[in-house]
């Protein structure tokens, strides 16, 4: 797997984009099922909600756009 981070830094919101590729959808749901098994992953999750609650949050509640792409 190859994971790409970039980041926007024009205009007045900046926008953060990762991206990976997978062999399959079953691939990705795998990798995304071990991550959110990890002890650190669930850490950091229940710190970043804490972070919104308390309205501390660097990013903007509600919007996350996803996508799926298939190589045709």
């Amino acid at each position: 797997m190859e994971l790409r981070c970039s980041e926007v830094i024009t205009g007045t919101l900046g926008r953060i984009c990762a991206s990976a590729d997978f062999e399959s959808m079953a691939a990705f749901e795998a990798a995304l099922a071990k991550m959110l098994a990890s002890p650190k992953a669930q850490a950091f999750y229940k710190k970043f909600q804490q972070t919104e609650r308390d309205g501390t949050c660097a990013y903007i509640p509600n919007t996350v756009h996803e996508e799926f792409w298939r190589d045709a």
